[in-house]
């Protein structure tokens, strides 16, 4: 009998262990530890930026990030004509992609005033009508409580900004932000590859075609789409003058420019887009009229010289082939790994957090 209790007290004690490590293994770890183990701290501004870029927290009812806008799969746009706000009203222009935007001289479609990053983050956050994140200015202090309450933001900005007493401003939510998308760059297209090491077979007969037509007296397309990132408005020289055109495409619900200069001779002036990656940042122009390469080409050939039409356009029409032949050209300007580039995408720190919110 003493010899079965002993068995039986072994028994015990192996289901007992067992028991306890089974039921142990599903009892989830408390989620201050599950953050600890996943959560990065940026280190420095660029990666800061990124978070604030991807976090919905900056809206007012946590449902729209930069990336809404500017999403990394379409080259940092968003496929539509017009973004949508949070309220589903349209915005009043198409999204640009801000891949090489570091470049740009100027910053938004028709305001030569905006300059700097800094200056035209305001404007979606706080200025734009109809607003697009904010609902409300007075929403910018309970947002800005928002990260500060959040242990992850709270360290970065302890170790990237020492002399601000712990306490988040939008300027240094700004200068994280300019830091990231100062970040996107895009040089390796096989027009990149060619420019860099003389190999010409990277280029289709038809993209070398195209190229002598983009850079002939004839079209004279590079006389606005100038410079590494095919725009006026990157190059260091740009001015008022330079980086804004007026080539005919202009509605008669947006003058362009003129709406902040009140000038008439501003009417249906737009900043001159990048033709850096194409292929995934469509549609095309201002008001995202152009669904396809082919008709924003076409857009370039206005039917009758309208008042105030830039005087770098020249007048021509394009054959069915000469289209097809610039348009090979423009698309050797695609550099694929601006869609899944590491460091561009969004943090993994949000894949703990609820995506609805997050």
């Amino acid at each position: 009998m003493p010899y079965r209790k002993r068995l039986f007290g072994i028994a015990l004690l192996c289901w007992s262990v067992w028991f306890y490590t089974a039921c142990k293994e599903e009892i989830p770890a408390p989620a201050a530890m599950i953050a600890t183990a996943v959560e990065e701290i940026p280190s420095d501004k660029i990666s800061l930026g990124k978070y604030f870029f991807y976090d919905k927290r900056l809206s007012t009812a946590q449902k729209t990030a930069c990336s809404t806008c500017h999403a990394p799969h379409f080259a940092f746009t968003d496929g539509y004509r017009r973004s949508f706000t949070p309220t589903m009203e349209r915005t009043a222009r198409n999204s640009s992609t801000l891949i090489n935007s570091g470049a740009m001289q100027f910053f938004n479609w028709a305001n030569p005033d905006l300059q700097r990053f800094e200056q035209q983050f305001r404007h979606p956050l706080f200025i734009n009508i109809p607003l697009e994140m904010l609902e409300k200015a007075a929403d910018s202090t309970f947002i800005l409580k928002r990260f500060q309450q959040d242990a992850v933001y709270q360290q970065a900005i302890r170790q990237l900004y020492p002399d601000n007493k712990d306490t988040l401003s939008w300027a240094m939510v700004f200068d994280a932000l300019a830091a990231f998308c100062g970040s996107l760059s895009s040089y390796a297209s096989p027009y990149d590859r060619f420019l860099q090491n003389g190999d010409s077979s990277v280029l289709s007969a038809a993209a070398w075609r195209g190229k002598a037509l983009f850079f002939s007296q004839r079209l004279q397309c590079a006389t606005c789409h100038s410079g590494n990132n095919f725009s006026a408005a990157t190059l260091a020289a740009a001015d008022h003058n330079t980086a804004f055109a007026n080539i005919g495409t202009a509605g008669a619900d947006d003058a362009g420019v003129a709406t902040k200069s009140g000038k008439p001779q501003d009417k249906g002036r737009f900043r001159i887009p990048t033709l850096r990656n194409l292929s995934f940042t469509s549609p095309y122009l201002h008001d995202g009229s152009a669904e396809t390469l082919e008709a924003a080409i076409k857009a370039h050939q206005p039917l009758a010289r309208q008042p105030y039409l830039d005087k770098r356009l020249p007048a021509f029409a394009l054959t069915d082939a000469e289209q097809q032949s610039l348009a090979a050209f423009l698309y050797a300007l695609n550099d694929s790994t601006v869609l899944n580039n590491p460091a561009f995408q969004k943090p993994s720190y949000f894949s703990q957090k609820n995506e609805q919110n997050y």
